[in-house]
Parts: structure tokens; C-alpha cells; sequence
């Protein structure tokens, strides 16, 4: 961590924050439910769909209802990259972001954490969800490690 001190004024943290994820009254429940140790996806009230990212409305019903429902934080690879450059605040680079495929159906974003070897980074690979503070300032965020793999 790196500090400055101007005269007259308490030394500032200078570390990195990643970048910020919106909370509206639509995602609100998301990011209440990660407090929780939950992750909550968002089920239409008119056909019963999940949804995630949050959204206001049904895209298949056109519903305003919903409720949420647990999901296991339990999941796949859907897709990967290796983010090299440029850098990003809060990310020491080479970094893994992940789509992951949850149990449940629906999608999700994130980075991959703990160790693991290029053999084992591949698509289909099994996910469990941990949801971690961001060093910066504390925001939950829901991250990914590879099933077997350690911090």
C-alpha cells in the first residue's frame, strides 16, 4: 500500500479499487444477499425464469413480479480470457476472467482465484463461487475457483 502526505493532512490509502458494480433498486437484493454469504439470482413472478444480471423486467414474459432464489454457487466454465495488459486498478496482471455457467442455468462474471495450472483452465471445468471483499474497500464480489484448486 502506498500512502502520500500533503501538509497539514492525514496521510490517503492509495490502494487500487476495482472498478465499481452499480446497486439500483433492481440489483439491490444482490448485493444485500452477498452480506448474507448468499448469492441470489432474480426468478420471474410471471413464467418462472432466471434472470441474472438483474433486470426490471421479464425479457421473455415481459413481467414486472419477481422474487429470488439461492443459487448453489456451483458452476462451469462457459468461456475465459487471460487479461495481460493493459492494467487494470485492482488487478495484478496476467488475470483470469471467467463465465461461468451456474447450476442453476443462468450466467455469471468474475475473476479466478487461487492457484491453478494452464492444464486445468479450460472450458467445461467445474467452479465453486467465493465470495471475497475487495481489498480496495470491502465491496463483496462473487469470485471463482477451479474445483481442487487452493488459495
Amino acid at each position: 500500500m502506498v500512502s502520500h502526505v500533503i501538509a497539514g493532512l492525514e496521510p490517503v490509502s492509495t490502494v487500487a479499487r476495482r472498478p465499481r458494480r452499480a446497486v439500483d433498486r433492481d440489483s439491490q437484493f444482490f448485493a444485500e444477499g452477498l452480506t448474507r454469504g448468499l448469492i441470489l439470482i432474480q426468478r420471474c413472478g410471471g413464467c418462472g425464469r432466471l434472470r441474472h444480471p438483474p433486470q426490471p423486467i421479464c425479457s421473455h414474459c415481459r413481467s414486472f413480479e419477481w422474487d429470488t432464489v439461492e443459487a448453489s454457487g456451483r458452476g462451469s466454465i462457459y468461456t475465459f480470457a487471460v487479461h495481460h495488459a493493459p492494467p487494470l486498478p485492482g488487478f495484478s496482471i496476467p488475470f483470469v476472467i471467467v463465465l461461468v455457467e451456474l447450476e442453476e442455468g443462468v450466467r455469471m462474471i468474475g475473476d479466478l482465484v487461487g492457484n491453478s495450472t494452464d492444464a486445468a483452465l479450460k472450458i467445461g471445468a467445474p467452479v465453486t463461487a467465493a465470495i471475497m471483499a475487495d481489498e480496495g474497500d470491502n465491496m463483496l464480489l462473487v469470485r471463482w475457483r477451479l474445483d481442487g484448486a487452493t488459495a
